[in-house]
């Protein structure tokens, strides 16, 4: 794609690691799940949506066991070099950073994409 100046080109996950992120901060936990298309029945689909102060590990959720379903978006609370905030990825590449710690996080996950043109 090419307008006005720039250009971009897609990039395209094939659902292996995203971002080595996780591996250059502190500390990480899951606090934000949102799935979709989980079908219960033949008849009932669900979204749904979890959240945790604690943490959460996905494989531990029972209620998600045996059910078919697509992750819309995750978002992680980070702890980086003192600092914490918060990391969403959303299943449209979409990747919101919040908190004191947003400049940090920036410069690790731009570097990343070198890694992916």
């Amino acid at each position: 794609m090419v307008g006005l100046g720039f250009t971009v080109k897609p990039i395209t996950f094939n659902g292996g690691k995203v971002t080595s992120l996780f591996e250059q901060v502190g500390a990480s936990k899951l606090v934000g799940l949102k799935v979709v298309g989980a079908v219960i029945k033949d008849d009932v689909v669900a979204r749904m949506e979890f959240a945790s102060k604690q943490g959460m590990v996905v494989e531990n959720m029972n209620l998600l066991d045996g059910v078919n379903y697509k992750i819309e978006s995750a978002v992680f609370e980070v702890i980086y070099e003192g600092i914490r905030g918060q990391v969403s990825f959303g299943s449209t590449g979409l990747v919101k950073i919040s908190g004191k710690i947003t400049p940090k996080l920036v410069n690790l996950i731009e570097m990343d994409l070198s890694d992916f043109l």
